[in-house]
């Protein structure tokens, strides 16, 4: 476990956009930023354009549920307790309603509504035990008000504000 006294903080789909502007942003006010995303490439970049010393990597596919609760109990192991987490990983398969195939249904539920529950049952117990954290679960303004063509995405945010 790493020996920083510095908040410790996750944020998901951090290897561009808002993301990876969200962990330049906690990095920048101290914290120490995990920065996960499926793509290597895109978080090989990140770590380079801000430092080794603001980032650590951590290469995970979201929707790999099975696995994923082994990944954030290894990366607390590792580093200490994750007390602050930016669920913000999103994807967007849309299409009209009557041409949404059942895999774009499912992908946007597993990415944007899934997944951030399995790493928030992850990682919340241990925020409670050290004394609280803080959750921001990124959603949208389709969350209250849906969009053409978009119902698969907007399902699964709405969904993401009722979780929260």
């Amino acid at each position: 476990m790493s020996g920083s006294s510095s908040p410790l903080a996750l944020v998901t789909g951090a290897g561009r956009g808002i993301g990876l502007a969200t962990a330049r942003r906690l990095a920048g006010e101290g914290l120490r930023v995990i920065a996960l995303d499926r793509d290597r490439a895109a978080l090989d970049a990140a770590v380079e354009a801000l430092g080794p010393e603001a980032l650590i990597p951590c290469v995970a596919e979201l929707t790999d549920t099975i696995t994923l609760g082994g990944v954030l109990a290894e990366l607390v192991e590792r580093h200490g307790p994750i007390t602050r987490l930016v669920n913000n990983a999103g994807v967007w398969p849309g299409g009209p309603i009557d041409q949404l195939e059942d895999a774009s249904w499912q992908e946007n539920l597993a990415v944007n509504l899934t997944a951030p529950f399995v790493v928030l049952r992850a990682l919340v117990p241990a925020m409670i035990r050290t004394g609280g954290g803080a959750v921001v679960n990124v959603a949208s303004r389709d969350a209250f008000r849906s969009s053409t063509g978009n119902a698969g995405y907007d399902a699964s945010k709405a969904g993401l504000v009722g979780l929260t």
